[in-house]
């Protein structure tokens, strides 16, 4: 990919919303950066916007399914008094702020093909690595010099170097972080036919080692085995695909006896051979969070209205470590329905798309989320989604450019006849 240029605009945009300083307001001060970085960028590529009749290009479906989100969340704040309220208010600003993620990434691939977006995301991939893995050393070592920076709140340490857990690089939480490194490792092993993919996977998975996901570590081989199918044939059994599986299978069995032989190094990631032997109990903490949040529900609810609109953002239960009962509590059935629709338009977009290594990396990030959703608020949530709309955007790109191009062909033929 040599020959090809970087997009500078979807590069930047990355790097900014990874390694923005978090110490200070959280995530929220990445996400004020990232939607005045877009806002700011997109201002500046106005006068090559003019070219493709002066707007700000969306599909109008999108913005109709964004648009009808909106309008759910605010009929559900007023009808639960919150609708002023900041938490309120955010709420309501959240499907604008997809939509101008979504909007910034075909804005700003207008004039990149898709070599060259790919070319980008390997290269943002292999920073991020890279740096992530530098702070997550530092987080490890307990030498804290990226403290000062980012949020080390939710990292954890004995003090023994052998029973050391947990890493969070810059983005303050250990399962995000796992995430966006796993991410990172597919868009390597989908984009990159160097042999030296399978040395930045092993990084990788180092990296979600450290992390101690439990989940991302089970994730893991699924997104390899997914996206491997998804940007082949898409027949279940090829060449390609058993090859895969076999390393896959070989993967697998690596992790699982490096949990059993070195117990103490990995003490959260033991959990997962336990849960999976039925030796550990853990995960019906989740159920107990359910079961607590639904009999809350049916106390405070108020028939019909609370379960078609929910009852807003409420504070006894901020979080649910599930998506879909998240949104069903806080929107009701209509916001859960439009949550799923979202999903939906997401995974048939991405399946139809012609090329199909990006297609696969959109596909196994929406059904990977959506499993995630269920032990977590991933997509239903402000983190993931953005990586989510930015995709969407770039695919968006090429699919209005080949039907600008369609219709120039047909006004051509037109008078020729």
């Amino acid at each position: 990919m040599r020959n090809y240029s970087v997009n500078w605009g979807v590069l930047v945009f990355l790097l900014l919303y990874v390694f923005m300083p978090s110490a200070v307001g959280g995530f929220y001060t990445v996400l004020f950066a990232t939607v005045l970085f877009s806002i700011v960028y997109l201002s500046f590529k106005s006068i090559k916007i003019m070219q493709f009749n002066g707007i700000l290009i969306a599909p109008g479906s999108l913005l109709f399914l964004m648009a009808a989100i909106m309008l759910a969340v605010t009929i559900t704040l007023t009808l639960n008094a919150a609708f002023f309220t900041p938490i309120g208010l955010s709420e309501i600003a959240k499907p604008l702020v997809f939509t101008l993620f979504f909007v910034f990434g075909v804005n700003s691939n207008l004039n990149y093909s898709m070599p060259e977006i790919k070319k980008t995301l390997i290269l943002v991939s292999k920073i991020i690595i890279v740096g992530q893995f530098i702070i997550a050393v530092d987080q490890v070592f307990g030498i804290n010099t990226f403290k000062v920076l980012y949020d080390y709140g939710k990292t954890s340490t004995t003090g023994d170097i052998y029973s050391f857990m947990r890493s969070t690089g810059s983005l303050y939480n250990p399962n995000y972080f796992a995430w966006i490194i796993l991410q990172c490792g597919v868009i390597i092993f989908i984009f990159s036919t160097k042999s030296s993919r399978y040395l930045w996977l092993f990084v990788v998975l180092l990296m979600i080692l450290l992390s101690g996901s439990k989940s991302m570590l089970a994730s893991f081989p699924v997104a390899l085995l997914a996206s491997g199918w998804l940007k082949g044939d898409r027949v279940l059994v090829n060449r390609k695909n058993i090859y895969v599986f076999f390393i896959v299978v070989i993967l697998i069995y690596a992790i699982y006896q490096l949990l059993i032989t070195y117990p103490q190094i990995f003490p959260r990631l033991k959990v997962l051979i336990q849960l999976l032997s039925g030796e550990d109990e853990s995960g019906g903490g989740r159920f107990a969070i359910w079961e607590t949040a639904y009999t809350y529900f049916l106390l405070k609810e108020e028939g019909t209205i609370s379960w078609m609109f929910g009852m807003g953002p409420i504070y006894e239960f901020k979080t649910l470590d599930n998506g879909f009962l998240y949104t069903l509590f806080r929107n009701g059935i209509v916001g859960l329905i439009l949550h799923l629709s979202l999903l939906i338009y997401f995974l048939v977009k991405f399946y139809r798309f012609e090329d199909r290594e990006f297609g696969g990396l959109g596909v196994q990030y929406v059904l990977l989320g959506s499993l995630s959703e269920l032990q977590v608020e991933s997509l239903a949530g402000w983190m993931s989604p953005i990586h989510l709309f930015l995709y969407a955007g770039l695919v968006f790109s090429y699919e209005y450019r080949r039907q600008v191009a369609s219709q120039g062909s047909q006004i051509d033929n037109s008078v020729t006849v």
